[in-house]
């Protein structure tokens, strides 16, 4: 037996208040105070034989040091690797579609000092994959405080350094890529990671309606998969905040992720949902129709037909006779011209054909197919 489901949308009133705008700038930044390392989004690749050399520290050693803010600092551990180890630690994807006329840029603290003048490094790229294969080099930092790399400086400490990024990287797929290289000194400490996006900012969202994959619920209890149907919803700085109420006019009580689409979560009593969608560029807000979801303690119905699931049916011979119990009601699609909400009906199809009984929300399906004389 299958089963399917036909909707019944319940809707409340739309507000909307619409504003115009075209880019949006977003700072980002990583302090890897988290314990998590590499953090969400990052990744850390292997490309020499030392293995694992980009690692989180609370403090420093070789040389001493504590990190420039937070709890945690990530370390390139070329103390005590061969010269020539290198591991890449990349950043998560970058926006930049949205950068035309900006200059994008990418800045860090790096530790520096003199315990050391080997030539220990962090060497900067950035590129539309999380590869060195065709990436372009932006900068480079050298924990020895001697070397010139950007600058020399004149005591130990944190340093902070800027890089620009191309302006030919305005996609939306971008990674700066931190490649770190050893030549048998200090470790090399780096925090307080920051960088520019310019995604495509959002333009005046319409939530739309809320489209759910059920508007009933068999069994007493159950979930249901939520979405917006609205336009606009893509772009820098849109927020989403969803809602449920056992009324339509609330009070609404939040729950779910900032996104789009998200699950109801299980619910044992009828519930209505909407969706708040913010943009931070002018604070545009727009508020989705709501959409009821009923749960219901009876059973899932079992509808049975009298035919098999193909019955052949010949040009000029009898109605086929289809009839179907275990509902109170019934509808039948394709349309029947006989007793078309009743729980049987007539059928001469001109071609083949897949008819689909419904009680309310479940079907059973069969095929009728067509034969000439």
């Amino acid at each position: 037996m299958k089963k399917g489901i036909v909707k019944t949308i319940a809707l409340s009133m739309v507000i909307t208040f619409e504003t115009m705008f075209s880019f949006s700038q977003i700072i980002q930044s990583e302090s890897f105070d988290g314990v998590t390392f590499p953090p969400a989004g990052w990744d850390a690749t292997t490309i020499g034989p030392g293995g694992s050399l980009w690692v989180r520290r609370t403090t420093g050693t070789n040389p001493v040091c504590t990190p420039h803010s937070g709890a945690a600092m990530a370390r390139f551990s070329s103390f005590n690797a061969q010269p020539g180890d290198q591991e890449v630690l990349t950043t998560p994807v970058i926006n930049l579609i949205g950068s035309a006329g900006s200059q994008a840029t990418f800045s860090l603290w790096v530790y520096r000092d003199n315990s050391s003048t080997a030539g220990d490094s962090v060497t900067i790229f950035v590129n539309n994959t999380n590869s060195l294969t065709n990436a372009v080099r932006i900068g480079g930092v050298a924990r020895s405080r001697f070397f010139l790399l950007p600058v020399n400086e004149l005591a130990n400490g944190w340093y902070n350094y800027t890089f620009n990024i191309p302006a030919t990287f305005n996609t939306d797929t971008n990674y700066v890529l931190l490649r770190g290289t050893a030549w048998g000194g200090g470790h090399v400490f780096v925090d307080d990671v920051q960088w520019t996006e310019y995604p495509t900012a959002c333009s005046a969202p319409v939530a739309g309606g809320v489209a759910a994959t059920d508007s009933l619920i068999c069994g007493g209890s159950g979930s249901v998969n939520l979405s917006l149907t609205g336009s606009g919803l893509t772009g820098g700085g849109l927020t989403f905040q969803w809602q449920s109420a056992v009324d339509s006019v609330g009070p609404w009580m939040d729950f779910g992720a900032n996104a789009a689409s998200v699950s109801s979560g299980t619910i044992s009593s009828n519930n209505w949902f909407r969706c708040i969608v913010n943009c931070s560029a002018g604070s545009v807000t727009d508020s989705s129709s709501a959409t009821l979801v009923e749960v219901s303690t009876s059973p899932v119905p079992v509808v049975t037909l009298n035919v098999g699931s193909t019955v052949n049916y010949c040009t000029q011979s009898p109605p086929v006779l289809v009839a179907a119990i275990g509902a109170l009601t019934y509808l039948w699609n394709p349309s029947v011209t006989t007793n078309a909400a009743g729980d049987s009906a007539e059928i001469t199809p001109a071609f083949t054909s897949t008819y689909t009984h419904y009680r309310i929300r479940f079907f059973r399906m069969f095929r009728l197919s067509k034969c000439y004389v």
